[in-house]
């Protein structure tokens, strides 16, 4: 082996080295995604562009609407019929902002008729946080009948505070566990939250 390979062999090893580790908050590039209505009859797509557009599917797809969305969806469901979508917090996260709109109801035509924002629908004194986002909801779905949102909000076990009091490092891990706070329920028909039921949070 010549010296040369030896020196792009050590560069390229030290390069490896030396790459900062990847935190738990990066994110994948979006790519262009399709959500699909339970049925399947109805997909919203959105592209790198964040252009939404509902189309009821078949063997050539029809356009409902296309609109701009603010930010890339987190989740994002539609209804059998096709008249409602709901955007539920963002793909690159909510940075924990409590202003942040993280559910999102759009009509049959695409028109935005509610919008909820994270200090709304969330404890932030007691969500886990990271740099890049609140982690406040756990499971989140339509209800069987399709009339409502339903999204059940978490919350850290352990506050952090009581955890850097109480808890002995090598049971640190307790300080990331998340348990059900709150159960809500949003109209479809109107985009209204109608039910915030608390739950057991000890």
């Amino acid at each position: 082996m010549n010296i040369k390979t030896c020196i792009a062999l050590l560069i390229l090893l030290g390069a490896v080295v030396f790459v900062p580790s990847t935190s738990a908050d990066t994110y994948a590039t979006f790519q262009t995604t399709r959500y699909y209505s339970a049925n399947r009859r109805y997909f919203v797509e959105v592209t790198e562009k964040k252009r939404a557009t509902l189309y009821r599917n078949g063997r050539n797809a029809r356009r409902v609407w296309s609109r701009m969305l603010p930010e890339f969806p987190g989740t994002l469901f539609v209804t059998n019929d096709g008249s409602r979508s709901v955007i539920v917090d963002r793909y690159y996260g909510n940075r924990g902002s409590p202003q942040t709109p993280v559910v999102i109801l759009l009509d049959e035509t695409g028109t935005q008729i509610a919008s909820h924002r994270l200090g709304d629908v969330a404890n932030l004194d007691r969500t886990l946080q990271t740099i890049s986002a609140a982690h406040w909801c756990g499971e989140t779905k339509l209800s069987p009948d399709e009339q409502s949102l339903l999204i059940e909000s978490r919350v850290l076990r352990v506050s952090w505070d009581e955890c850097r009091a109480k808890v002995a490092p090598h049971d640190s891990g307790k300080c990331w566990e998340t348990i059900p706070y709150q159960h809500l329920k949003f109209a479809l028909a109107t985009g209204e939250l109608i039910e915030r039921l608390d739950l057991a949070v000890r």
